[in-house]
Parts: C-alpha cells; structure tokens; sequence
C-alpha cells in the first residue's frame, strides 16, 4: 500500500476548500485489516468518500470499512464489474486525539484507492 499525503481540493461550497485523505492500495486487492492508522493535524469534519479501482473485480464486491478509534464509523461497497463507487457524503467529527483505520475485504480486482473529503 502506498499513502499519499492529504491534498488540497479546489473549489468547495460556497468557496469552503476541502482537503482529502487517500489510501491506495497498488497491486491485487486482498483482505486487509487495521490498514494505516492516521491522525488528523486539527480537528476535522469528514465530508465524503468514495472508491475507485484501476481493474475491475469481477468476482464479488469490494467492501471499505473505516474506522474511528477501532469501531466502525462508515463502509463503502464497489459493486462487482465497475470502477467507482458513487461518492457517499455524511458528517463525522474527527479529533486529533482520533485515529482512522481501513479494513479491507475483496479477493480480486487492483489499484484500489480510497478518497475521504474533509474540512
């Protein structure tokens, strides 16, 4: 797995920038549990997320779940045959004394990346 530092987003709502957390998972896609804790540098407010995949899974679906401090907080689920989810908005508080994790489970399909939204 390679992580990529958060990065800015241009635009937002009503000129609100948001930044974005992104986990990619390079190679094929397999169980993985308790992926990469991440601590925030300030309080924040996830917005959104979605996942996208570089080859499809054709033989089941891929799910995401993250999680807040080891408890899950959300899950997204890539349908079998596409590329992309569509983008799941919601509003959690996450506090620097918070950690995120990313748990895993599919058996095939690759070059997945998850991308969280935050302000």
């Amino acid at each position: 797995m390679k992580k990529i530092a958060a990065k800015q987003i241009e635009g937002g709502v009503g000129g609100v920038i948001e930044l974005a957390k992104i986990y990619n998972f390079v190679g094929t896609l397999s169980t993985k549990v308790g992926v990469s804790r991440w601590y925030p540098e300030r309080n924040i407010m996830l917005k959104s997320a979605f996942v996208s995949v570089g080859v499809k899974h054709t033989g089941g679906t891929v799910v995401v779940n993250v999680l807040k401090n080891g408890e899950p907080l959300f899950s997204i689920t890539l349908a079998t045959d596409t590329f992309k989810t569509a983008v799941s908005t919601f509003e959690h508080s996450i506090l620097t004394t918070d950690y995120l994790t990313v748990n895993v489970a599919a058996n095939g399909g690759s070059d997945m990346a998850l991308t969280i939204t935050y302000q």
